[in-house]
């Protein structure tokens, strides 16, 4: 019988490490390709109709051929359950192409510009009565805890084999 328990200590330990190893491989691969960075976010919760605008700053260490460069804007809903465990779900996850399939050169700078539409999940009022109220029925049902939502920017360059990504966290 512990024989069985060690055996599955080891089969664990091994799948656990195997995980570890292959992230840790993946992120060098991808690092190796090149960089994407999002900046100069710009947006205004009281005027929606502007949407969310920035750039993507793309940097290719070797030659490579894409199928697209897309950004997401993903909105996470954090709060605690019944029993006090901590949970979250995706609220909204929209992916838009800011460029189209093409060859890049080693060494080779781009930034593309990008305008996204802001959801409807965002309004002005976004911590006001709406929030309150959620709150309120979550402590009267006993969960007790204070909802949020966190949003990020989430840019991928989407390639053969692994993909050149970054993420910004913003706050509205």
């Amino acid at each position: 019988m512990e024989e069985n328990s060690n055996l599955v200590l080891y089969i664990v330990g091994a799948v656990i490490g195997g995980g570890i190893i292959a992230f840790i491989v993946y992120t060098i691969i991808s690092k190796l390709k090149g960089s994407v960075s999002i900046k100069d976010i710009v947006f205004d919760v009281n005027r929606p109709d502007e949407g969310i605008i920035g750039k993507v700053s793309l940097l290719t260490k070797k030659s490579a051929t894409s199928e697209g460069l897309f950004i997401t804007l993903q909105g996470t809903r954090h709060y605690k359950n019944s029993n006090g465990e901590s949970e979250s779900d995706i609220i909204y996850d929209k992916q838009y192409k800011i460029a189209d399939a093409q060859s890049y050169r080693a060494g080779e700078t781009n930034e593309y510009d990008f305008k996204i539409s802001f959801p409807k999940e965002i309004t002005a009022d976004s911590n006001g009565i709406a929030e309150a109220a959620g709150m309120a029925f979550s402590m009267l049902v006993g969960g007790g805890s204070r909802r949020t939502t966190t949003w990020k920017l989430k840019t991928n360059l989407d390639l053969p084999g692994v993909d050149i990504s970054s993420s910004e966290k913003i706050s509205f």
